[in-house]
C-alpha cells in the first residue's frame, strides 16, 4: 500500500470533528483570525491549506468568494461537503 499523499489523508474526518469544537480552534484561534480579516464581503479570499473548510464556510457566510486549496484529498472532500454549492476548491 502506498503512503498517503498528505499526513491528513486518513485522519481528516477526526481532525475536522475536533477542530470544529475544540476550545482552542473554536473559541480562540478561528475567531481571532476571522476578526483580524475584517469585512470580507465582496472580496475573493484564498484559504491556502483550507483543511475541512471551517474558515471557508465562515468567509462565504460573511459574503466573500472563498477559494480553498489543500494538499490532502480527504480535506478537500470535507471542505466540498461542508460548503456544497458555495465550494470553490
Amino acid at each position: 500500500m502506498l503512503p498517503p499523499d498528505s499526513p491528513y489523508d486518513g485522519f481528516a474526518d477526526t481532525f475536522a470533528r475536533e477542530a470544529a469544537v475544540s476550545p482552542y480552534n473554536a473559541r480562540y484561534g478561528r475567531p481571532t483570525v476571522l476578526g483580524l480579516l475584517g469585512d470580507v464581503s465582496g472580496l475573493r479570499v484564498l484559504d491556502a491549506g483550507c483543511g475541512p473548510g471551517l474558515y471557508l464556510s465562515e468567509l462565504a457566510a460573511r459574503g466573500a468568494e472563498a477559494v480553498g486549496i489543500d494538499q490532502s484529498a480527504d480535506m478537500v472532500r470535507l471542505a466540498r461537503e461542508r460548503l456544497g454549492p458555495l465550494a470553490h476548491i
